[in-house]
Parts: structure tokens; C-alpha cells; sequence
């Protein structure tokens, strides 16, 4: 191994210098060769070493520099964004793909690779002459209409840390027509496809959220769920209309109007009386589900019929689609469950479990969820209290003032404390 990433050094070394060539040449024998004969040689070096070691983000720029010379603007584009995939925060990388995005009239674009430069490395001064000449002077309030969109200032790590989920999210988590038709052949195998219940309270919800958490459950793979809704008495029009007008479209979308507001924990009891599904899931009135959700869930009872308690991984998204601030959880802890709830969304419980251990409780509202799973994880077993290891959910990213209601943990805690420290 040591050998050929030395050979590969040594290539890229000839690549660099092939690239220089013809000002050296010039400089010592005042002839010159044509400049672009020597970048066509750089750029056969250069790929000659990433043949031979492709996990090298700064050959790949340099691969990059040598095609843009020779007019290979969509193979340099290539070349730049894969050094970018393998290492998304080095701000010269996108320096470069804005260039090459320029150079082909792509001017959208190019302005979101600077806007990243600047964000990683606001020292940048090149980022910032290309971004006056675009027309656009006001980089770091762009950058924040980009990347942050919750009125908070974004540091560079942040701004690191959202490129690389941005990434993770292209590589890993972005369903294609083949990856969709391949679950529906799935769930046509499953031994059992239980029905499962979508429980939402509604309380004045903004129209755009509302459609859009419907919408989510509507576009579930799995078509084996209802949605239950109740509103929690709103003084907003809009609420009834929407709810009624989905409510026609699908058969599976039901929806009951409570005439006083009771807060979440009774409205969520209100949306449990419409549910008959095996499983109950808990979404909020302004989340949303991923297009898995209810299929990955399926699938994980399919191989455990026992579990009580199923829960995902989780992250936030904002108004423009954004995702950020990923949530990769530990497989069930009871102990830190007594610090932190490790379960929160999604959430999906068995619904004899929920009736069986009293539904929500009113007077946790804001906790209603960690008391509820300390509650059932009393009731069932650590072994029928499953994780699934990807992002099924995604939470509203705008901000929401705080609960007002103090919440009663002790008589909680101090009840599973003796019973979870054993396990």
C-alpha cells in the first residue's frame, strides 16, 4: 500500500509540473510549447493517480484545474464535485466549481458555490469579488437565507457540519424510481402488514404546514395506515377545510373536532379514539414523515412480531425543504432514556401497550411523549423495544416558544429508577 500511494504522489508531482511547464520551459530556454498540449498532459497524469488512489479530494481538484484549461468545462464540473463529495468543507473546492459553473453561463449556480465558499471561509476574498461581480454584494445575508432560516447566525461549523449532512442526505438517503419500486415489491412479501395509526393533534396549525404533514402520509409506500386527526377547538378558519377537504380525498384520513381545547395530551387521547390500527404512530401537526417511514416500520415487525415500541432516527427541515441537525440514535438505553428521550420521533406503539398503560397523561404537555415511552417501557421489555437505524422523520426547524406548563418527572423517574438499573 505504501508503494503505490508513493507512486501515486510521484504521478500527481508530474502532473503538477506538467501543468507548469510551460513557464518553466520558457523561463530556461525562451522557447515556449503550447500551453494547452501541457494541460492535456497534466490532466492523463492526474487521472493516472486518482486510477490509482480516487480517494484523494485535492488531486481531484487539481484534475479539475488541468481539464477546465483544456475547455472540458462539464468534466472539470465532474471533477470538482467529487472532491467536494469526498470533503465538503474545504472552501476552495467550491471556489473552483463556481468558476467552472460561471465559465459555462450556469450563474444560479455558480452564486450557490461561492455563497458555500464564503460560508466555509468568509476570508475568502475571491468568493466574495466573484459574488459583487454576479450582482450579489450582500453574501452573508444570502448565505443565511441558504443554509439557516431559523433567525439564528450560523457559525462555520455549523455551516460545515449542514454541507456535510447535505451530502450524506444526496449519497444516502434520496429514494429513486428503482429504490420505490423495489419496496412495493417488498411489501407485497411481508407476512403480515398491519395497519398503522397516524395520531395528530391539530391546533392552529399554519395552512402550508398542515398540507404538508397530510401530504406526507399520503405519499407513504406503505399503504397499509390510517391518519387521525383531532383539532384541538381552533380559532383559525382554514383548519376545518383542510381537514374536511382531505378527509374527501382519502378514505383513510379521519378527522374529529373537540368543542373545548384541551391541550396536546387530551386532543392526542381524542385522535386515539379513531384509531383501530395494531400500531399507533405519533406525528406532530407541522412534521413531516419520510416516504419510508411506515415501510421501514413494517419491515422491522415483520422480523420482530413481539416489539412493543418501535422508534427511528430523526432530523429537522425547514421551509425550503432543508435538512439538517441529524438525530442518529443508540439502539434502547434504558438509562440514559432516564436522562434524555432517546425515543421521542417516530414513535410507534403498539396501541393495546398505549390503552394499557393510560394513554397521555394531561398536565406533561411538552413531555407528554418521554412520559408516555417511560410509562409503556415499564410495561413491556427491553427485548420488544426496537431501533431502526435511519432518518424517518423530520421536524419542523422553525422556532416554537416554549411549553408553559411545569412537567412532573419525579413520580416517573423515581418509579422506573429501581427497575431500569437492573436491566
Amino acid at each position: 500500500m505504501a508503494g503505490t500511494n508513493a507512486a501515486t504522489d510521484r504521478l500527481a508531482d508530474r502532473g503538477a509540473v506538467a501543468a507548469v511547464w510551460p513557464e518553466a520551459e520558457c523561463h530556461h530556454t525562451g522557447r515556449s510549447r503550447p500551453k494547452h498540449r501541457q494541460w492535456q498532459r497534466a490532466a492523463r497524469l492526474y487521472r493516472t493517480a486518482l486510477d490509482r488512489n480516487p480517494l484523494n479530494p485535492p488531486i481531484w481538484v487539481q484534475y479539475g484545474h488541468a481539464l477546465k484549461e483544456t475547455g472540458k468545462l462539464a468534466q472539470a464540473e465532474a471533477a470538482y464535485r467529487r472532491a467536494i463529495s469526498d470533503e465538503p468543507t474545504v472552501a476552495d473546492s467550491h471556489l473552483q466549481l463556481g468558476h467552472v459553473l460561471k465559465r459555462q453561463g450556469r450563474i444560479e449556480e455558480a452564486h450557490a458555490a461561492y455563497l458555500r465558499c464564503f460560508a466555509l471561509d468568509p476570508s475568502t476574498p475571491d468568493a466574495l469579488h466573484e459574488l459583487e461581480g454576479l450582482g450579489w454584494s450582500q453574501a452573508p445575508a444570502e448565505l443565511h437565507g441558504m443554509l439557516g432560516s431559523d433567525g439564528v447566525q450560523l457559525s462555520a461549523r455549523d455551516v460545515a457540519e449542514r454541507l456535510r449532512y447535505e451530502h450524506w442526505v444526496a449519497q444516502y438517503d434520496t429514494l429513486h424510481d428503482a429504490d420505490r419500486a423495489a419496496i412495493r415489491a417488498h411489501i407485497a412479501e411481508l407476512a403480515k402488514r398491519p395497519l398503522i395509526s397516524v395520531v395528530v393533534p391539530v391546533y392552529n396549525t399554519e395552512e402550508q404546514y398542515l398540507r404538508e404533514m397530510i401530504e406526507s402520509v399520503l405519499q407513504q409506500l406503505y399503504p397499509h395506515w390510517e391518519l387521525c386527526l383531532a383539532d384541538d377547538a381552533s380559532t383559525k378558519p382554514h383548519i376545518q377545510r383542510v381537514l374536511r377537504e382531505f378527509s374527501t380525498l382519502d378514505s383513510r384520513i379521519k378527522f374529529v373536532s373537540r368543542e373545548t381545547n384541551g391541550h396536546i395530551a387530551a386532543t392526542t387521547n381524542t385522535a386515539l379514539d379513531l384509531a383501530v390500527g395494531e400500531f399507533v404512530a405519533l406525528l406532530d401537526h407541522d412534521d413531516l414523515l419520510s416516504e419510508t417511514a411506515l415501510y421501514e416500520i413494517a419491515v422491522e415487525l415483520d422480523a420482530h412480531p413481539d416489539a412493543d415500541v418501535i422508534y427511528s432516527d430523526s432530523d429537522s427541515i425547514d421551509d425550503a425543504g432543508r435538512r439538517s441537525e441529524p438525530y442518529f440514535k443508540t439502539d434502547w438505553n434504558p438509562e440514559l432514556m432516564l436522562g434524555y428521550n432517546i425515543v421521542n420521533h417516530l414513535g410507534v406503539y403498539r396501541r393495546a401497550l398505549v390503552e394499557e398503560v393510560g394513554r397521555l397523561r394531561v398536565g406533561f404537555e411538552g413531555g407528554q411523549d418521554y412520559d408516555l415511552m417511560l410509562r409503556a417501557a415499564e410495561a413491556s421489555a427491553p427485548s420488544r423495544i426496537r431501533h431502526i437505524p435511519a432518518v424517518l422523520y423530520h421536524c419542523d426547524a422553525t422556532p416554537h416558544p416554549p411549553p408553559s406548563r411545569k412537567h412532573r418527572w419525579s413520580d416517573v423517574s423515581s418509579r422506573l429508577g429501581a427497575r431500569f438499573a437492573s436491566i
